[in-house]
């Protein structure tokens, strides 16, 4: 646990150091002031009382520093842990069949556990194992030895009766986690095939599924809150009733033996409240240190090593386009082949057209080059090396048919994919993409607002500003599904001229919604039912009897 600890986690810990030493010295010092208002001293009284004001007061500033910086802290755990995170599940193979709500959960409920964990209760655990150490110092110094050393036996075993209650629970708080797993996943899961369910008329089957799964962690919750409050009950009777008891008990015994003054009884049971302080915080945050430092233990083996090592860009490490191959790739969604014998060679710096009807394969085939989906089969080569999913992850970057904007300016939007990308190189990308002259015409030029998902924007502009956001990712590779989709022809042609332009300075692999705009490119691949059925370039496939001579002289090939 001290490894968890951040330098911020220290600082709180320190704050509340000093705010503990604080209020036992000026506890002390009323129980002196009592002393002197006995003896009638009443310049004593005086200093005593404002010397415990003073120390009042800077306690309760020390406090509030020390109450702020959990709230900042677990911020920060909680931005860090979701980034490692996603790092790691980008960086794993794609497997097939596997359900996404057990990443969801972790990204959502179990970054939350762990960040609340690192930031509220590794801290005050420190402290409440650590403070009344100092409480029991002063005690001993300023008040007495023995009251000191009768509590010092109280204290010993709070470590070990939260570590009693940790072992206890353990399997109840690992049920918990399972079952609010199991109920993210059922929950991500419908939301997901909810068009599905409702074409099956499955949606009652699919509600049940998700209820019963609600019902089993609603059960498991009461459950957890039954046990946090046996451990808080257990907390107060030792702690609270048997401390306090034990230390006003002893003190009034010196006080009879004359070794304790009524001040220092007055003192005693005042410091005898801020050893309970603590163990006290402890208790009522017992569950949010279980619970987190599981989901700790289970996330830290997925985010070891998941930093990203990139394979070169090219042969030999330079920047460039880069050659693909497929050679014999298959790939399948659940237990059903949906693309299956693709062999096709792109050159680095060539255009490859993937085309066919609906169903075909297409959209399955660039998820596999992506990086996005599995192959069952074959291999996937970049500049003559066979590439991993990781792998393609880094050197594709895609434009999806329906590319999403953020909330944000256009230069935001840009600045996505280099984030220190100068304005210059953002108008060269926007220039590229054929939009410089559109965002030339808009109110504040860079600076205008996209609005989320692109509302503020045509669909052309949006297209093509996803082109720019591509062009300006350097990545050798890119994939664009069905660029010129539901575009009207002016806007198709200024797409298509863009597409040109990037032929040779990246290697593109293009979906192609209407035939008639894969004229440009180098290859064609023809997929039908998802298998390959011609491959070649246009000028040869337009000239033969096959499926790209027919859809092609159609004037609007809607595939």
């Amino acid at each position: 646990m001290l490894r968890d600890l951040t330098r911020r986690a220290w600082v709180a810990v320190g704050l509340t150091w000093v705010r503990t030493v604080c209020l036992a010295v000026a506890y002390v010092a009323v129980g002196g002031a009592v002393d002197a208002a006995r003896a009638g001293a009443a310049r004593e009284i005086v200093t005593r009382l404002v010397l415990a004001t003073l120390l009042g007061a800077l306690a309760v500033g020390r406090a509030g520093l020390a109450a702020a910086e959990p709230p900042r802290l677990q911020a920060r755990e909680e931005l860090a842990w979701r980034g490692r995170l996603v790092r790691a599940f980008l960086a794993r193979d794609p497997v097939p069949g596997t359900a996404a709500g057990r990443w969801v959960s972790r990204l959502t409920d179990g970054v939350e556990r762990v960040a609340a964990y690192r930031a509220t209760f590794l801290g005050p655990t420190l402290a409440a194992f650590t403070a009344p150490t100092l409480v029991l110092a002063v005690m001993a110094v300023a008040v007495d030895e023995v009251v000191a050393a009768v509590l010092v036996g109280l204290i010993v075993l709070v470590p070990f009766v939260v570590s009693f209650f940790m072992r206890v629970f353990r399997r109840a708080n690992a049920t918990f986690r399972r079952l609010a797993a199991a109920a993210a996943g059922r929950f991500h899961e419908t939301l997901r095939s909810l068009g599905t369910l409702r074409l099956l008329g499955a949606t009652d089957a699919a509600r049940d599924v998700v209820v019963r799964a609600s019902e089993d962690l609603r059960r498991e919750v009461s459950g957890m809150l039954r046990r946090n409050q046996l451990m808080i009950l257990v907390n107060d009777a030792l702690f609270s009733v048997v401390m306090i008891t034990a230390a006003v008990t002893v003190a009034l015994l010196r006080q009879a033996e004359g070794e304790v003054t009524a001040g220092g009884v007055l003192a005693t049971i005042l410091l005898a409240t801020l050893l309970h302080e603590p163990i006290d915080k402890v208790g009522r945050s017992f569950y949010v240190g279980m619970g987190g430092r599981a989901q700790q233990q289970e996330m830290a083996p997925l985010i070891e090593g998941s930093a990203p090592a990139p394979v070169s860009a090219g042969p030999e490490g330079t920047a460039g386009p880069v050659g693909v191959e497929l050679r014999g790739v298959e790939v399948r969604r659940g237990d059903r082949p949906v693309v299956s014998g693709v062999d096709v060679s792109v050159p680095a710096g060539g255009a490859l057209a993937i085309v066919g009807p609906t169903g075909a394969g297409k959209s399955s085939l660039v998820a596999a080059v992506q990086g996005l989906l599995a192959t069952s089969a074959g291999r996937i080569l970049v500049a003559g090396r066979e590439a991993g999913a990781n792998d393609l992850r880094h050197l594709v970057s895609t434009v999806p048919q329906r590319p999403f904007l953020f909330t944000g300016t256009v230069a935001e939007n840009l600045r996505i994919a280099r984030g220190d990308a100068t304005d210059d190189e953002l108008w060269q990308a926007l220039d590229r993409a054929r939009l410089a002259r559109d965002v030339l015409a808009m109110p504040e030029g860079l600076d205008t607002a996209a609005g989320e998902a692109g509302v503020a924007l045509s669909g052309g502009q949006v297209r093509r500003l996803a082109i720019a956001r591509a062009l300006l990712s350097e990545s050798p590779v890119l994939v664009l599904d069905e660029p010129t989709a539901d575009l009207d022809r002016r806007t198709e042609d200024l797409v298509t001229a863009s597409l040109r332009d990037m032929a040779g300075t990246r290697t593109l692999i293009v979906v192609a919604h209407r035939l008639r705009t894969t004229g440009w490119a180098d290859l064609v691949l023809v997929l039908d039912r998802g298998g390959q059925v011609a491959v070649g370039p246009p000028e040869v496939l337009a000239d033969d009897d096959g499926y790209y001579a027919v859809a092609s002289t159609s004037e609007e090939t809607p595939w």
